[in-house]
């Protein structure tokens, strides 16, 4: 199964943890003074509002210290290693979340499919019901059936079991009042309508294997 992409973490956080790497890495040093933000921005290849945001955040966090008129200095690389970990928590956070939002999406379209199923079955056997006293009954197409890849008219499937096929459930597509040229392949689930000698004998007609 392909693993799901997750929330993603905003841009300035993600740059604000980059400063915060290269601060416990020793690229700067506590009491250093920062490059101006359009250096910044340059060396970190964002805009100057992204390093504006990614600097005030690490300023709440206490790692920087912006001073007016005089710019943004280091404070602590032990705040920058907390909020490192930090970050590392959110993001594994944000991608469970981001694995269980596709999980559910996963499970809506499944659902959904399954009661396209079921509609379908009930209205057709409402359907029958008001012009037949027979529901419709199912029968699946075995890999070895004799049936599987003849069409229904080649087959004389209603001369030899009695039995109508009012449609053929083929993976996802479901095919209504199939034609008599239409084919019937293995693994097919073939809805029929007829009495219960007439379901006894579509059923061993189906499931009888190919000699040939």
């Amino acid at each position: 199964m392909a693993r799901s992409k997750g929330i993603t973490l905003p841009v300035y956080r993600k740059i604000a943890v980059t400063i915060a790497q290269d601060i416990v890495g020793g690229k700067y040093v506590e009491g250093q003074k920062l490059s101006g933000r359009t250096v910044l921005s340059s060396q970190y290849g964002v805009s100057p509002e992204t390093i504006r945001k990614a600097v005030h955040l690490l300023e709440d966090v206490e790692i920087l210290d912006i001073k007016k008129n005089s710019g943004v200095w280091i404070l602590s690389s032990q705040k920058a290693a907390e909020f490192i970990q930090e970050s590392r928590e959110l993001q594994s956070a944000a991608d469970v979340k981001g694995e269980l939002l596709s999980w559910m999406e996963r499970q809506i379209a499944e659902t959904s499919a399954a009661m396209e199923k079921l509609l379908f079955v009930l209205n057709t056997a409402g359907r029958a019901a008001k012009n037949t006293p027979f529901v419709p009954y199912e029968i699946a197409v075995p890999a070895n059936s004799q049936v599987a890849g003849k069409s229904i008219s080649g087959l004389n499937f209603w001369h030899k079991t009695g039995a109508t096929i009012i449609a053929i459930e083929r993976g996802e597509q479901i095919i209504l009042s199939p034609g008599p040229y239409s084919s019937l392949l293995s693994g097919d689930i073939l809805y029929i309508v007829g009495d219960e000698r007439t379901l006894l004998s579509a059923i061993h007609f189906v499931t009888s294997a190919n000699d040939g």
